[in-house]
């Protein structure tokens, strides 16, 4: 199975890794499906951690952050290019994010986004769920 992690997803699942999106990593660190990423993925992930409020407060993930990208840019099924038109929803980066995901041939797009992409439920082929929805398709008991 092909699946996309949203922004929100992998900077909690870096922050809190016992919550769920932490065991989606653990999940993707033991190559449990096949990850699908971009380019504007980790430059939003860079940029989310380098933010002076998250450095301060997170300062152990900084470690974890760097095996991540590693992560996403070492195992994962990068997509560069584009097909199609842009996703009409209010934040023009999840569109972006979205459109790459379907280039790239995700099954699932996983979110946080409750009141924009969790709200679309289906895009082109792509399931969106949450975190919590996600472990369950990955057959765990979902953690709040």
């Amino acid at each position: 199975m092909r699946v996309f992690l949203d922004t929100n997803i992998v900077v909690s699942g870096v922050i809190t890794p016992n919550g769920s999106p932490g065991r989606i990593l653990h999940a993707l660190r033991e190559r449990r499906f096949e990850l699908v990423s971009c380019v504007e993925l980790a430059e939003e992930i860079v940029s989310v951690f380098g933010r002076p409020k998250i450095r301060q407060r997170y300062p152990h993930a900084v470690e974890a952050l760097e095996q991540i990208l590693a992560l996403l840019l070492s195992e994962t099924s990068m997509v560069v290019c584009q097909a199609g038109p842009l996703p009409t929803i209010s934040d023009p980066a999840d569109a972006v994010l979205l459109a790459r995901a379907a280039a790239g041939g995700a099954d699932y797009f996983v979110s946080g986004d409750k009141s924009d992409l969790l709200a679309l439920d289906m895009y082109q082929n792509i399931k969106i769920v949450s975190a919590v929805q996600f472990l369950e398709i990955l057959g765990e008991n979902p953690v709040s």
